[in-house]
């Protein structure tokens, strides 16, 4: 942005989520669960879009 000089341009609250692949996320979030003593089931709800890179 300052190197650039282009406008500053929010990147969204999702940014993270959306930048890499859902499932991969899904995963180290399982994995971060488990860390504290949880066991999670994870299933996916079918009313949901499965492409999270729409722009």
């Amino acid at each position: 942005m300052l190197s650039r000089g282009e406008p500053y341009h929010d990147l969204g609250a999702d940014y993270f989520t959306r930048r890499r692949d859902p499932n991969r996320h899904a995963q180290r979030l399982i994995s971060q669960l488990d860390a504290l003593g949880y066991d999670a089931v994870i299933t996916r709800r079918t009313d949901q879009p499965t492409d999270t890179k729409a722009a």
